[in-house]
């Protein structure tokens, strides 16, 4: 095995944008790599024979030998087939052997330009906008299913006509509550698509990578991987911004022309018992990055 090849395990694989990178660099490829291998054999025959005088004339024999050899050569094919990692690990690789590969940090920041690939490492942070309000839902729907367990609890413990009276306040405040429960769904689907999910890449220098990682390439369908892991990313740079410009996370949403919207919801939320919430994440500050990913690995 070459000692300078990188093992990478995908986690990730856009494997279009894969094929095409590594039938771009090798100038057409096959999955299937053919290798002949033969093997020589030598075989070799030994025959012996005597010559004698007579003893009484001379006192003198001779030994002959002869030996024969024949070559055998035999030749075998075998088939070595190519998963989509080992292609995955070849063009990083590749890539790395011709420097076309530079990578996120506080060195080459100046050096990064639009269109080159580039790595980046740091912990995956799912869309923070997005999981914000997917928290403030889950937490809201939890809050309902108590509600109604604490609805009978109640009609249990009062009298007739008062626990009349309760139960159809109650069940005013439960309609009111699951109204929010759906306005907060509502608000939380518009940050994702069915088929993707943004990242932010947080990396070790306070520097952020953006990305959009669709599904049908994710390894992981139970999201207990990439949230919050810390991983590598090879893309694209798409966009670079200045390092006092920031980056709304807000684009392509209905509250991208006025974020004050966000605000009032937690400031709603926090008007109510029980309810504690931090300001909503909608922007980022620093260097920053957009970039089409390739693979995610570690």
């Amino acid at each position: 095995m070459n000692k300078d090849l990188e093992l990478n395990i995908p986690i990730y694989l856009d494997t279009n944008l894969l094929l095409d990178l590594l039938a771009s660099l090798e100038d057409g490829f096959s999955t299937v790599s053919n290798i002949t291998t033969s093997n020589v054999e030598n075989e070799s025959t030994a025959k012996k024979g005597g010559i004698g005088l007579p003893t009484q004339l001379l006192n003198l024999g001779a030994n002959i030998s002869k030996e024969n050899s024949s070559n055998t050569e035999n030749i075998s094919t075998e088939e070595k087939y190519h998963t989509y990692g080992s292609m995955m690990n070849k063009v990083i690789n590749h890539l790395s052997k011709q420097d076309l590969i530079k990578h996120f940090n506080e060195e080459e920041w100046n050096d990064l330009d639009l269109y080159s690939f580039v790595e980046v490492r740091g912990q995956f942070i799912p869309n923070p906008t997005s999981e914000y309000f997917k928290k403030i839902y889950t937490l809201m729907e939890f809050a309902n299913d108590l509600s109604s367990f604490d609805v009978n609890q109640n009609n249990n413990l009062n009298n007739h006509n008062k626990k009349n009276k309760n139960k159809n306040q109650m069940k005013k405040n439960k309609k009111d509550f699951e109204n929010i429960i759906g306005g907060i769904k509502s608000v939380s689907d518009y940050f994702e698509k069915e088929d993707s999910q943004k990242y932010i890449v947080e990396t070790d220098f306070n520097g952020f990578c953006i990305l959009n990682l669709f599904n049908e390439y994710i390894r992981d369908h139970s999201g207990l991987e990439l949230p919050y892991g810390n991983f590598k990313v090879l893309g694209k740079i798409i966009r670079k911004n200045k390092e006092d410009e920031k980056v709304s996370l807000l684009e392509g949403t209905p509250y991208e022309l006025n974020d004050d919207l966000l605000n009032m919801i937690t400031i709603v939320f926090n008007s109510l018992e029980g309810f504690n919430l931090p300001d909503v994440w909608t922007e980022l500050e620093g260097k920053t990055i957009q970039v089409i990913p390739i693979a995610v690995y570690v």
